[in-house]
């Protein structure tokens, strides 16, 4: 997921094939993740777990992956319900203002 989002916003030249190639395996990585969370509340069960807290951010970055979320619904709810959560609100509010410190 994090390769396409270099080619599309930093790359030193344009290579279509790198560009299609990664969009076609980040569409493949978010159908994955939706078939799973169609029966799961939560990547990992019934519970929240580092694995929601790890996959999370890649999926925030949906629209410089050009990923349109409609498309993946248990996908689109997973994400809203960790984006609902107080302390993803603060981490969010945190890279905002640049404070990197974890102890504050």
């Amino acid at each position: 997921m994090g390769k396409i989002i270099i080619l599309i916003t930093q790359p030193p030249q344009t290579i279509p094939y790198a560009i299609e190639r990664y969009q076609v395996e980040t569409q493949r990585l978010y159908h994955v993740l939706n078939k799973r969370l169609e029966n799961s509340p939560w990547l990992g069960g019934e519970n929240y777990s580092i694995a929601d807290f790890a996959c999370w951010p890649w999926v925030n970055a949906w629209t410089r992956q050009r990923i349109d979320l409609a498309m993946y619904p248990a996908v689109k709810n997973w994400h809203e319900r960790i984006r609902s959560r107080p302390a993803t609100g603060q981490a969010l509010l945190k890279a905002q203002l640049g404070d990197e410190r974890s102890d504050s």
